[in-house]
């Protein structure tokens, strides 16, 4: 049998284990030599963005300019990608609650009043 160019070979033991749990590669995290310093002030200008205004606001492209005119080199989507995950991490979420009632528990009306041909809200 000949082995397909793209199939990830495995040592023998592995292959054979009983283990359930599937193999999967860790997650390496990358230094990031170009943005890792600007890494802090990035998320410096998010956490003060809570406190403007909302029309005031940064948005990720406006931060790419502030920290581009203090020395950074890299590219915009660095930290797109670096804004979206930190506002995604530190943002609690909205709650909800369902509004769902038994059958015949809850009931709404809406009233009209008619005059003639036309309907007035009441």
């Amino acid at each position: 049998m000949h082995a397909k160019k793209d199939a990830t070979v495995l040592p023998s033991s592995l292959a054979l284990s009983n283990d359930p749990q599937p193999i999967s590669p860790r997650p390496r995290k990358k230094p990031k030599p170009v943005f890792g310093a600007y890494q802090e002030r990035v998320e410096h200008l998010v956490q003060e963005n809570e406190r403007l205004p909302r029309k005031q606001r940064y948005t990720a492209r406006r931060i790419f300019e502030i920290i581009r005119a203090e020395g950074y080199q890299g590219g915009e989507s660095t930290v797109r990608m670096h804004v979206a995950r930190f506002k995604q991490a530190t943002h609690t979420p909205d709650v909800f609650l369902p509004l769902e009632y038994d059958p015949g528990q809850d009931a709404q009306v809406d009233w009209v009043r008619r005059v003639g041909a036309y309907e007035i809200p009441v």
